[in-house]
């Protein structure tokens, strides 16, 4: 999969969250590109039957 980049601006206090997580280990891209893949999937996962009958 070929990956583009982004430019995104963040509140310093989130920007200080993903600095402890970076000294976990983790990498900001690879956790931010980690929430939005689940997100996405999340957003487009199907709908029941029930869900479309309003139920």
């Amino acid at each position: 999969m070929k990956h583009c980049k982004m430019l995104i601006s963040l509140p310093e206090s989130m920007k200080q969250q993903l600095d402890a997580l970076r000294a976990e280990g983790y990498t900001v891209s690879g956790y931010i590109r980690h929430v939005v893949e689940a997100l996405v999937r999340l957003n487009t996962q199907p709908t029941t039957p029930s869900e479309k009958a309003g139920a």
